[in-house]
């Protein structure tokens, strides 16, 4: 019967002739999740199967001698084992060790899963695991993500047992006498996971309530209900007709339907753009708090996580720190990668100039202010300050504009104007158009 429940969760995640890697530590947790992942094996439900142990090195001999127990164990059952060995040297100061081996862990799997092309990636997270890291998260202050805490899917990573209990785990291999090993690390007070998990919880249970771990795993995945429900509200309202735009990697959206969001919504739409977007952490919440405030009063930008957020009346621009430029050798074209050229329109239109005219070879440069240049409809040289005035680009936008020049004259700025100097005639023989349509700009010649 435990077996066939056990089954039936790797199943539930696991679709048929899927190909599994597994990240074997040797705890209790991993070695269940290779021998079940083996027996689907086995029984053709899996197609291919291997597993990759990392090595820390944070415990001398202990550590080698679990690489040793996973070399043997997988020799066993005649299933291809990885081993990679990190030291994490002087770095363990810059950031918490149990986050800074993680990530280090994370990338190895991840580096070798690009060779071995898995369709999931299997962890041995249990129960108590997603309630440890429950109150772990509450105790920092957090918010429904935080709460839901770890999920049983997150992209190819993959955790069967979440819906188990350790206990239930331990009991099933003493049961069926499979080997495991215990990190002694664990009974360690000196993280905070730790005091949770061997000081807190069980103060609790015999205090306060004895099933606390099954408690605070239902608030956690009513937390994941509610999570799914504001994401869904969320991604559709991102897709809703005239609150974001979007050009390249700079995201606008519209300051007064944002507002009129219920300020929990408003915080949710700021992760959001972190995760979705970017790809990146959302800062902390309180983090959030303070740019949630700088975008209603738009006194001041906020910079948080390498993303810049700026309000005006009407726009919240939100938007990466670092920008680049490439440029190629021909004299007459080049590409930007610059988002603040495609933020200010979303209408396509061509340019063009005389390339005849043009004095040196085109470049893209820094903007300059104090410069001035005749735009077209225009009978006399404007500064560009004024220009980017009379537009009303937003403060933080003039600081990364780009400008395309000949070494000589301004020729062009995105979305400001060009220059008259360079207007085609009947005696052109030689013509550079410039397509903007709001998400690249194209040169061409002709």
């Amino acid at each position: 019967m435990e077996n066939i429940i056990f089954i039936e969760a790797f199943k539930e995640l696991i679709p048929p002739k899927s190909d599994i890697l597994v990240a074997l530590s040797g705890g209790p947790d991993s070695i269940i999740s290779l021998y079940f992942c083996n027996f689907l094996k086995k029984d053709g439900y899996i197609s291919k199967l291997e597993a990759i142990h990392i090595n820390h090195n944070l415990r001398g001999d202990e550590s080698n001698s679990d690489q040793k127990f996973c070399e043997d164990y997988c020799k066993s059952l005649n299933i291809p084992l990885t081993v990679k060995s990190i030291r994490l040297n002087g770095d363990k100061d810059s950031k918490g060790l149990e986050n800074l081996a993680r990530d280090f862990r994370y990338r190895e799997i991840e580096n070798y899963d690009k060779e071995f092309k898995s369709n999931f990636i299997i962890l041995g997270h249990h129960k108590n695991d997603k309630v440890e890291t429950t109150l772990f998260n509450i105790f920092r202050g957090t918010a429904l993500k935080g709460i839901s805490s770890i999920r049983s899917k997150r992209g190819k990573y993959i955790r069967p047992l979440l819906k188990f209990e350790k206990r239930e785990i331990v009991d099933y291999l003493n049961s069926n006498g499979i080997p495991f090993i215990v990190d002694s690390s664990n009974n360690e007070n000196d993280y905070s996971r730790n005091k949770i998990r061997n000081i807190i919880i069980p103060t609790i249970e015999r205090s306060l309530n004895r099933r606390i771990v099954d408690s605070v795993y239902r608030v956690s995945k009513i937390a994941e209900e509610c999570e799914e429900f504001v994401k869904e509200y969320i991604v559709k309202l991102m897709n809703k007709e005239g609150f974001k735009r979007g050009y390249n990697t700079t995201i606008i959206l519209n300051r007064d339907l944002y507002l009129k969001e219920k300020p929990y919504i408003q915080k949710e739409i700021i992760s959001y753009i972190y995760r979705d977007y970017f790809k990146t952490y959302s800062p902390p919440f309180l983090d959030i708090n303070e740019i949630v405030k700088s975008l209603k009063t738009y006194s001041k930008p906020f910079n948080s996580n390498k993303i810049f957020f700026e309000a005006s009346k009407n726009s919240i621009i939100i938007t990466p720190v670092d920008k680049n430029i490439t440029l190629n050798n021909d004299p007459y074209s080049f590409k930007g990668s610059v988002n603040s050229w495609n933020l200010l329109s979303s209408s396509s239109s061509v340019l063009k100039f005389d390339l005849d005219k043009v004095v040196g070879r085109l470049k893209v440069e820094p903007i300059d202010k104090n410069r001035s240049f005749q735009p077209f409809g225009k009978s006399k040289e404007i500064k560009v300050s004024k220009i980017l005035s009379d537009k009303k680009i937003p403060l933080s936008l003039r600081k990364k504009l780009f400008v395309l020049s000949d070494g000589e004259n301004i020729v062009y700025i995105p979305h400001c104007g060009t220059n008259r100097r360079y207007k085609t005639d009947d005696n052109t023989t030689k013509t550079l158009y410039i397509e903007e349509n709001g998400v690249v700009n194209n040169l061409f010649i002709t």
